[in-house]
């Protein structure tokens, strides 16, 4: 009970939001209005500077809109398990309505991200924002070549930096609890060992299941091809839209899901998503 309360009083000085407020022109008065951004910034820039060493992480909006509010960030970093999300770059040129990144690798699945998740939480299991020293592009600088080959950006918008910079301020920043992932260097490095553990090509090619315009592939075919090298866990498909000749859905991710303490596969929550139909195409570049 004393520890409680003593540390509850110590907790409070450490947090001078009186102070904060002020600093920030924000007073008491009965005839004035303050914008809750306000509020939100005059705190928090003090209150996240007092627990970082490096750049405050206050995360980027995907769509790289400067007037589009900023994301606030979770101090919450508990997480149940992780999702290795794989993302086909036909498909990809697809989306961007054929616009594609002429230097992406087309013959492989190239990663999209790794992504820390919770189980049971209402709406949404990734967890996503967390409060971290921001993306610093020299810090990848020992293995940027394999990340070019590996995981670029298949958006002809943004470049490698924003993309790797968006995946770790969206979901690298939440894995320092595991300490495989615990900063920045160390979360690429380790979804580039994941990916390499992982060879979902040849996998599909070992099933017969190649790239082609104008065929069709059962669901379960690919489910088996994929789980059966993984000891039966269940993996997620993710298609998109129907298209092209055979207007079907497009298969453009899979993820797989891993343990969290051993990075071992273990069966993914949930279906595959809504387009996945039971045939869909697997189209070619």
């Amino acid at each position: 009970q004393l520890r409680y309360f003593t540390t509850t009083l110590r907790l409070y000085d450490s947090f001078p939001v009186t102070d904060w407020l002020t600093s920030g022109d924000i007073l008491p008065a009965i005839d004035a209005l303050y914008a809750v951004d306000a509020i939100h910034e005059a705190i928090e820039t003090l209150c996240y500077a007092r627990r970082h060493t490096g750049p405050v992480n206050r995360p980027r909006d995907e769509a790289r809109d400067p007037t589009t509010p900023s994301h606030s960030c979770s101090l919450d970093y508990t997480i149940d398990y992780l999702i290795l999300a794989l993302q086909w770059p036909t498909s990809s040129c697809l989306k961007y309505d054929n616009i594609c990144n002429v230097d992406a690798d087309y013959s492989c699945w190239q990663i999209h991200g790794l992504w820390p998740q919770r189980r049971h939480e209402p709406h949404q299991q990734e967890v996503q924002w967390c409060c971290a020293t921001a993306y610093d592009p020299s810090l990848l600088d020992p293995i940027r070549a394999e990340l070019t080959r590996k995981w670029m950006t298949l958006n002809v918008t943004a470049d490698n930096d924003y993309f790797w910079g968006h995946e770790y301020d969206k979901h690298g920043s939440c894995g320092r609890s595991s300490p495989a992932l615990a900063d920045q260097l160390r979360y690429f490095t380790t979804t580039l060992r994941l990916y390499d553990s992982f060879p979902v090509t040849e996998w599909l090619t070992s099933g017969d299941i190649l790239p082609e315009n104008d065929a069709l592939y059962a669901v379960d075919a690919i489910h088996e091809a994929i789980e059966s090298k993984l000891n039966s866990s269940r993996v997620r498909l993710n298609c998109g839209d129907p298209s092209g000749p055979e207007w079907a859905p497009i298969l453009s991710e899979i993820y797989i899901c891993l343990d969290v303490d051993t990075f071992q596969p273990i069966d993914c929550e949930g279906e595959d998503n809504k387009n996945t139909k039971n045939l869909i195409q697997y189209p070619k570049h």
